[in-house]
């Protein structure tokens, strides 16, 4: 519209212009077909590379078990799963708030922006398939959970107590794009564990 719009239709010279105009906006369709094609086969060829450990559970977590720091987000939203398909949804919540939080720090510490979107798909993977009745069930457990301060202050002092993790995020870097280059940095270089933890549990957490 834009480029017709451009035309004099009372200028003699108006069909030449209607001609190269035309003639552009036919090359700049094909040139745009051109790269959607090549966009296309590109992300064909990276989604069928596997990346061993993508999104990886390396441990059975049963809902109402005891965690520890070497549990990944990918076994906790697991055991979040397990306790919604089991109705018992106020079980569920701290797993996930140490899943929640395990991600956070773990998003921190690795270096590949593509990889963090790995909380986001464990929760479609693990939560999505339940329904939108299991699902809004539990969030209403949630939300009643977290108006309650002393709950809030007790689940608090179980995550100060769990610690920060104690695992390699083999589940979060497998997941980036970078995990499909022979070289690369993992880690963000001169992580500080310590004030990340702090983060976590202070502006994520909202823990005092």
């Amino acid at each position: 519209m834009f480029l017709w719009s451009m035309v004099d239709a009372s200028s003699s010279s108006s069909p030449r212009i209607l001609i190269q105009t035309d003639w552009n906006l036919h090359m700049f369709t094909r040139l745009i077909l051109i790269l959607s094609f090549s966009a296309t086969a590109v992300l064909a060829d990276l989604s069928s590379m596997e990346t061993k450990g993508d999104l990886e559970s390396k441990n059975a977590v049963s809902c109402g078990q005891k965690l520890t720091n070497k549990f990944t987000p990918s076994d906790l939203f697991k055991a979040v799963a397990k306790c919604i398909r089991e109705k018992k949804y106020a079980d569920g919540i701290y797993p996930y708030m140490v899943g929640f939080a395990y991600g956070y720090y773990d998003q921190s510490r690795v270096m590949d922006i593509s990889a963090h979107d790995a909380i986001t798909a464990l929760q479609a993977q693990d939560l999505g398939p339940l329904g939108e009745v299991e699902i809004g069930k539990f969030e209403a457990a949630k939300k009643e959970f977290y108006a309650k301060k002393e709950k809030m202050a007790e689940a608090c002092a179980q995550i100060k107590t769990l610690g920060p993790p104690n695992y390699y995020p083999t589940y979060m870097i497998q997941h980036g794009v970078g995990a499909i280059e022979e070289k690369r940095s993992d880690m963000v270089p001169g992580f500080d564990a310590k004030k990340t933890w702090k983060n976590v549990l202070e502006l994520a957490m909202k823990c005092k």
